[in-house]
């Protein structure tokens, strides 16, 4: 059996239409002779709402998921942050003309493609154990998020495995 390890940011127990892709190549892939690794971040980065654990019963029982840490903010922290850079918070009128623009400006100079390279280090790191440990025959990065592209391109380069890359929208 062929051996992908399947790099996506947005995993179950993530729901939405982010995942519909990853989630059938998951379910799918051991039909056709391959295992499916799946690296992912820790599903305490979802925000609450946006979880379902019941699409976890459809995979076949060799897909193996690892889960990592990430530098970005958890749960109600990273809602309320979020809330806070984009605007869904009304603070006083004088945060909200200017100390909102300058706050969301220096925010997006730092998280260049998007937030989630903040999840970068981790998912490296713990890649190229994975490709190490379970000889993995080629690399599946999915993005949005676009770092997940980052990702998945470093680690072909430092093991030189074939990669896919899966691009769900454009990148402008």
């Amino acid at each position: 059996m062929y051996r992908v390890l399947i790099v996506s940011y947005f995993f179950p127990p993530s729901r939405g239409g982010n995942i519909s892709r990853v989630h059938a190549f998951t379910k799918y892939l051991p039909l056709y002779g391959w295992q499916p690794i799946v690296l992912t971040v820790d599903d305490n980065y979802y925000l609450g709402f946006m979880k379902d654990g019941n699409l976890f019963k459809e995979y076949h029982k060799n897909v193996l998921i690892y889960r990592t840490g990430s530098l970005e903010p958890k749960n109600k922290i990273a809602q309320t942050l979020r809330a806070n850079i984009y605007g869904i918070n009304k603070t006083n009128p004088f945060f909200e003309k200017f100390g909102k623009k300058a706050l969301r400006k220096l925010y997006n100079m730092f998280v260049i493609p998007d937030e989630q390279v903040l999840w970068m280090p981790f998912a490296i790191r713990e890649g190229l154990r994975l490709i190490r440990k379970y000889n993995i025959d080629v690399l599946f990065a999915t993005t949005p998020p676009h770092s997940v592209g980052i990702i998945g391109a470093v680690l072909s380069y430092l093991s030189c495995k074939p990669f896919i890359l899966d691009v769900r929208d454009d990148w402008v």
